[in-house]
């Protein structure tokens, strides 16, 4: 101990690339909870207003459960590779567990979208409550398959992997199918009126681009979706390229963990926020005789009228209702 340069600092413990990787690792995560604490305290006004303001749900519940559970996940994983807490077996493997928890609560919010949207379908509700179910399974590969034990003499603690065991990327691979069945279903949802009035089949894949024929209340949810499926799939995509690339050292095949939590997390609750606080048309329909259209329609049409409503408005994953005031 006394040929360490400086035995008091634990990555004096590790060989020099070894400590390097492992700072590096260390960086990001702390970057990663840095990010993940300015959005819980920029949206804090709107958590209060979920609880002064509106009904308390379970889709109320889902979403102040995973966010916090998030929060503190990526806290204590933080505080366990920082802080000489000693006892790290015991306080890693409690800790471990709050990773699937969070992700369970994250993808019951979608879980409980794809239950409205569907006007709760028993099939399309069974499918995706099984495909829920192993996002479940999967995350909790985590903590089964990791341990945390002491730097050499030290009380700091750090994760020790001597293998990577195959089905730890199960994690990663059933979040992404998840999310995928999601997005797919929403949209196919959505968008079947609106596929089903256009005849040439390149005019309904416009109309998955720039949404005509749709309603704005399902464009709004449309884009909201293609916001949280794009961000989290590339992060996701990226994290499990790299944890199954073999040839890069531990730390580095886990760096995208934490990051990939938090921008999962931030923009499924951003999702939520917007369903519930948006300000969105309401949509009039009034004969063809009485309003001009703008577009050209079959004679049989009716108009669709946009009318901006004004006033607060509590959206719940497709029930909308005007408050009080409005």
């Amino acid at each position: 101990m006394s040929q360490l340069p400086n035995p008091s600092t634990p990555l004096a413990f590790f060989p020099p690339e070894a400590a390097e990787q492992t700072a590096v690792f260390y960086y990001v995560s702390v970057g990663s909870l840095a990010i993940f604490v300015w959005d819980v305290l920029e949206n804090l006004g709107d958590d209060y207003r979920l609880l002064t303001e509106y009904r308390i749900t379970v889709t109320t519940c889902a979403y102040l459960s995973s966010r916090w559970s998030t929060l503190a996940y990526m806290l204590t994983n933080v505080v366990v590779y920082t802080a000489p807490i000693g006892n790290c077996r015991n306080i890693g493997l409690a800790t471990g567990w709050l990773y699937p928890l969070s992700m369970a609560l994250t993808s019951l919010l979608f879980l409980i979208r794809v239950y409205a949207i569907y006007n709760r379908n028993k099939a399309v509700s069974s499918v995706f409550f099984v495909l829920w179910l192993g996002v479940i399974a999967g995350s909790s590969t985590i903590p089964f398959s990791t341990r945390a034990t002491e730097i050499g003499p030290t009380k700091y603690c750090f994760t020790d992997i001597k293998t990577v065991p195959p089905y730890l990327t199960a994690s990663g691979v059933l979040t992404l199918a998840y999310d995928t069945c999601v997005y797919l279903a929403i949209t196919w949802r959505l968008t079947r009126d609106a596929r089903s009035s256009r005849s040439r089949p390149s005019s309904r894949v416009l109309a998955l681009i720039n949404f005509g024929n749709i309603p704005i209340f399902s464009r709004a949810l449309l884009r909201d979706g293609q916001k949280y499926y794009l961000t989290t799939t590339t992060v996701h995509l990226l994290s499990t390229i790299i944890f199954n690339i073999d040839s890069l050292p531990l730390p580095y095949r886990f760096i995208l963990g934490l990051p990939s939590q938090a921008v999962m997390n931030i923009m499924a609750c951003r999702v939520y926020r917007s369903t519930r606080f948006g300000t969105f048309d309401q949509v009039m329909i009034a004969p063809t005789s009485r309003i001009a259209s703008t577009r050209r329609e079959a004679p049989s049409a009716v108009t669709i009228e946009f009318r901006k409503m004004k006033g607060n408005v509590d959206i719940e994953l497709g029930r909308i209702s005007k408050s009080p005031d409005c």
